[in-house]
Formats: C-alpha cells, sequence, structure tokens
C-alpha cells in the first residue's frame, strides 16, 4: 500500500507541470486562479488615474428587470444569478454605476480573463505611438518570427484584436487534451502555437475566441 501511494506522489510530482494533470487539479477556471500561476508585479504610477464616482447620480438607467430561463428577476438579483463579481458602467472619467457581489468590493484581486483583450489593445495604440510597432495592418510574423509565414503571412495584428484571425482554436472548455487546456494549463507556449494552423481566411469571420 505505501509503495502504490508513493508512486502515485511521484507521478503526482511529475506530472503536475502537464496540462492535462493540471487541468484535473484545478478544474475550471474561475476568479481565483490568480493564485494558481506565477506572478509579475507591475509597479504603481507615482501619479495614478482616479475614475470620478458618479454613481449616485442617475445618469445611467438600467433595466429594473431581466428574465433569465423563462425567470424575470430583478437586475442585481441576475447578477447574482449569473456569478458575477462585479458590474461596472463608465463612461469618459467617471463611473455612472457600480454593483459589487455581497462580500466582494472595489479592491478585490481578480483573474481578468477576457478584460485583458481591452487592456492590450490599448497597449498597440501605446506601442505605436511610441513607434515601437508601425501599424495594427502589419503581419503578425513581423513580430512571432517563429511561425510559418506561408500558413499565417496574411494575418494582421488587427485581425488578432478584432478575433477575425481565421486561425483555428477549439475553445471546448470540457476536453483536458483539447487547445484551451494546453494554453491555459500548459507550460510551452510557443510549442502549441508553432503547431497552430489557418482555418479560413483572415478578416473573413468573426469567432469570440
Amino acid at each position: 500500500m505505501i509503495k502504490k501511494v508513493s508512486v502515485a506522489l511521484v507521478l503526482f510530482f511529475f506530472f503536475q507541470s502537464c496540462h492535462v494533470v493540471r487541468f484535473f487539479i484545478y478544474n475550471f477556471a474561475d476568479a481565483r486562479d490568480y493564485r494558481k500561476f506565477p506572478e509579475k508585479k507591475i509597479p504603481a504610477s507615482s501619479k495614478p488615474f482616479h475614475y470620478a464616482d458618479a454613481s449616485q447620480s442617475g445618469l445611467v438607467k438600467l433595466p429594473k428587470t431581466i428574465k433569465r430561463r423563462n425567470k424575470t428577476l430583478f437586475f442585481e438579483k441576475a447578477l447574482q444569478k449569473t456569478g458575477t463579481i462585479a458590474f461596472l458602467v463608465i463612461r469618459n472619467d467617471s463611473i455612472l454605476y457600480q454593483w459589487y457581489r455581497p462580500g466582494r468590493e472595489s479592491g478585490d484581486v481578480v483573474a481578468s480573463f477576457s478584460i485583458s483583450k481591452s487592456f492590450v489593445s490599448t497597449l498597440f495604440g501605446i506601442a505605436i505611438s511610441e513607434g515601437l510597432i508601425k501599424s495594427i495592418d502589419e503581419p503578425i510574423t513581423n513580430y512571432l518570427d517563429f511561425l510559418d509565414k506561408q500558413k499565417f503571412g496574411k494575418v494582421t495584428i488587427a485581425h488578432v484584436l478584432n478575433m477575425r484571425s481565421g486561425i483555428k482554436f477549439n475553445e471546448n472548455y470540457f476536453n483536458p487534451f483539447g487547445d484551451i487546456a494546453k494554453y491555459y494549463y500548459g507550460t510551452n507556449l510557443k510549442k502549441y502555437i508553432r503547431h497552430l494552423d489557418m482555418e479560413e481566411e483572415p478578416g473573413k469571420n468573426f469567432h469570440y475566441t
């Protein structure tokens, strides 16, 4: 019995870097995923920007109720039912509405998930303004030189930012052997990216991926 447990422990530590094992250990992605991965802290600005709090101004009108699965729920109740942690409406420099799940507050750390796409697109704007890249109309192979130019030469930065790259990708969250498990729990992204394929012409269709 002790021998079997020892073997199991050795295998566990040997394979825990494997994305399949990590998939089963960590299971589905959630708001606490920032605890699972290594972090690199970015120092805060000495002069940070703060949004003005205008959430009591009544400048935004949200629906009082919302339909979900044939039920009519009060708006904030619907936010709770969908697992929402925070919901904000921001316009220009002001927060017009803010709601936080009970037990949560504005300073809580959560995984950004697809919110990060907006930050990435902003960073591209900054990179262009600083002359680090010429244009979002450049092919991605100008900067990802390990990609096959024959295969990905027509894919531009803009295509990727707008999720119109035409690159084949399976976002099945239930498959431990699928693309999303490899990219989320894998440790060698360049290796996986090299094996990507095109599914259709870039710019042809939008796929939220």
